[in-house]
């Protein structure tokens, strides 16, 4: 999901991703997906070009930011597409949350049920992009409320623009979006208000 400094949605896309023959899927009973679910899926390595070039020039936004931050730098390392220990821009609603607001947990159900912002399917990877994206247009509002500059999304966002540890190829970008197979409910490619692909 592709999102403006202010947090509105762009853009999203979504896909299932096979990791291969043999490799476990793991914990089905938190993401209900089985292996039967992935067949057919691409490989991470036959959509990492869309998926590099759509992450260039933007901060990485998510809930346990260190935990998705992790995966994509370990994984797009691997496959050549991130300079090798390169820092990926990025900011965490969860740790920005005890900041905005008042709540018994930060887990990302609980955040959004007190900023009233809705959740879909949590566990799926696009209805959580859209929660997080959903919490940080709460934190931006609850800042300008107090009079607060968004201090870590303003750093975030010039980070993003400043960093070129990204490789991919725009033929290649292009090509995947054909490739797409999303999970049962999730549309494939979705523009949303800025007629961009």
């Amino acid at each position: 999901m592709l999102a403006d400094p202010d947090g509105a949605v762009e853009r999203t896309w979504a896909t299932l991703v096979n990791p291969g023959a043999g490799v476990d899927v793991g914990p089905t009973h938190i993401h209900g997906l089985v292996a039967e679910d992935l067949a057919g899926a691409p490989a991470l390595a036959d959509v990492a070009d869309l998926l590099v070039r759509d992450l260039a020039g933007r901060a990485v936004v998510a809930h346990n930011a260190r935990f998705d931050v992790g995966f994509l730098t370990q994984a797009l390392g691997g496959l050549n597409h991130l300079d090798r220990g390169a820092r990926v821009p990025r900011v965490c609603t969860m740790e920005l949350a005890r900041h905005f607001m008042a709540t018994p947990s930060r887990r990302l159900v609980t955040c959004c049920e007190t900023a009233g912002v809705q959740i879909g399917r949590h566990h799926t990877a696009l209805d959580d992009a859209l929660a997080s994206a959903g919490l940080l247009r709460h934190y931006l509002a609850v800042g300008r409320e107090r009079g607060e500059e968004p201090v870590a999304w303003s750093r975030s966002l010039a980070e993003a623009v400043a960093f070129n540890g990204w490789r991919w190829s725009e033929a290649a970008a292009s090509a995947q979006e054909s490739g797409l197979v999303p999970r049962r409910g999730d549309g494939v490619l979705r523009q949303v208000d800025d007629g961009r692909r």
